[in-house]
């Protein structure tokens, strides 16, 4: 509460922009104007269908799983759902923002949607002893989640802009953000009601191995709902612009190499700086004796 009062306060100090008054059309008719627009419903379609299948499941079903199922402590899940995604997130976003401009938005989206599904199958596996595997599919669905996002706010930006001969106008944006909200919420029902009824279903399929529970049927289902986004929705979204989907994978891995490798090497650079700068401190003293 008190961190929410000080962000009120701190946008008081943003500048107003005012702009000149303008006529409005009617907000019935400027919703319908993106509506009309086939290839943004084709991007629409895509967008709500993984938002309907991950954001849901990753903001509440995983945790709950990881306390309730798995019995993790609470500081333990928090580093898992909270404080890895969040170092991850920080690594990818500059290297997905440079793909985005350099390869295109739609190789993009193939490459983070198909590794969505993999790793809501991989939470099934994520057991006492098998912690790290949660830790791992953590970092990597929201590093990947992060990709997801930042194309969707690209596209919509065009769009809203007026590209490919469309009107543009904030309309775009509003139609989106209706648009996902509802899948957002209507997931949460719709995965609540998934778990509750399953909630004492358990299948081994052999004897010996992993039992699956309703959890388990939550993220599988999951899982394919991402890949129906691919297969259904993603072939129709039309970008001539954009690289192939290899060379995006080339660019994106580079990148992320160069960037964990300065990561890693930066403390030490920061000793070798301190370092030398120490012997140029006596080199100096030594002279000035």
């Amino acid at each position: 509460a008190v961190f929410g009062v000080m962000d009120v306060v701190a946008f008081h100090f943003v500048p107003t922009v005012h702009k000149a008054p303008r006529k409005s059309e009617g907000i019935t008719k400027l919703m319908a104007g993106p509506l009309k627009d086939k290839q943004y419903l084709w991007f629409a379609g895509y967008v709500a269908t993984l938002m309907f299948a991950v954001l849901p499941v990753q903001q509440l079903f995983y945790q709950v799983y990881l306390i309730d199922q798995i019995g993790l402590p609470n500081r333990a899940v928090q580093v898992m759902m909270v404080v890895l995604p969040s170092l991850a997130q920080l690594l990818v976003l500059p290297v997905w923002g440079r793909a985005a401009d350099r390869m295109g938005k739609r190789p993009l989206l193939l490459m983070a949607t198909l590794g969505l599904v993999p790793v809501g199958l991989g939470w099934c596996f994520v057991g006492l002893h098998t912690a790290w595997l949660g830790y791992a599919l953590s970092a990597i669905g929201i590093a990947l989640w992060t990709g997801v996002d930042l194309v969707n706010f690209n596209f919509v930006l065009e769009m809203t802009g007026g590209r490919g001969g469309r009107m543009g106008g904030t309309a775009y944006h509003a139609v989106n953000s209706v648009i996902l909200n509802i899948a957002a919420f209507s997931g949460g029902l719709v995965w609540g009601g998934v778990a509750q009824a399953l909630k004492d279903w358990h299948w081994t399929p052999v004897i010996g191995w992993k039992t699956f529970g309703g959890y388990d049927a939550v993220f599988i289902l999951s899982a394919l709902m991402r890949l129906a986004a691919v297969v259904i929705f993603l072939p129709k979204i039309v970008e001539p612009e954009a690289r192939p989907t290899y060379e995006a994978v080339r660019f994106m891995g580079a990148n992320i190499y160069n960037n964990v490798t300065n990561v890693i090497l930066m403390p030490l650079r920061l000793f070798r700086l301190r370092r030398d700068g120490g012997r140029r401190s006596r080199k100096r003293m030594s002279s000035g004796k």
